[in-house]
């Protein structure tokens, strides 16, 4: 597994295993987008965002083809829901296959791929995608954006409890709109 797949497959599976144990559960996913109130801001070296509840933060340390990789992971759950942002320096001379990255976050969470499209936000390369898996029994989606920025891959993603959810929460969408890349 190529260095920038194990990442992203492992930060989603921490983002799952958020529901799973709960830190806080906040109002329901449900509510009106005017209800939801403020965002948590974060800022990061290379962006700033939102987060929709209030985040921990943790660096998660993995040993990959002899790089040691420090991903920064802020995250919050809110009811059926977690959302995670998290920054990946990647070492200079290893290559980000976004492609494969796509595919690393499904096979992390034993999930399959439901759909997955090239984009460019702020003039970074990225992918969005969506993931059918299930995790602790129960159906889930996990609505994720990846970008490259100044050599570190930064990842926004969504996981709700809820089987082949087509449209991603406002929750999401807001963090989505709050993402700035400096």
């Amino acid at each position: 597994m190529d260095v920038v797949r194990r990442v992203v497959a492992t930060t989603v599976l921490v983002t799952c295993a958020v529901l799973a144990t709960g830190c806080g559960l906040l109002q329901a996913d449900t509510e009106p987008r005017a209800e939801l109130g403020p965002l948590q801001p974060v800022k990061a070296e290379g962006f700033r965002i939102g987060l929709p509840c209030d985040p921990t933060e943790s660096v998660q340390i993995e040993t990959v083809a002899g790089n040691e990789l420090a991903t920064t992971i802020w995250m919050c759950d809110a009811g059926e829901s977690a959302y995670t942002v998290s920054r990946t320096p990647v070492p200079r001379g290893v290559p980000i296959d976004l492609d494969g990255a796509v595919q690393g976050a499904a096979d992390g969470v034993g999930g399959q791929v439901a759909s997955a499209s090239s984009i460019r936000y702020s003039g970074a390369r990225g992918r969005d995608i969506r993931i059918e898996t299930t995790y602790e029994r129960q159906s889930a989606t996990v609505f994720q954006r990846m970008l490259v920025h100044e050599g570190a891959l930064i990842q926004v993603q969504a996981v709700l409890l809820e089987e082949d959810a087509q449209v991603a929460p406002d929750r999401y969408d807001r963090m989505l709109e709050s993402l700035v890349l400096r």
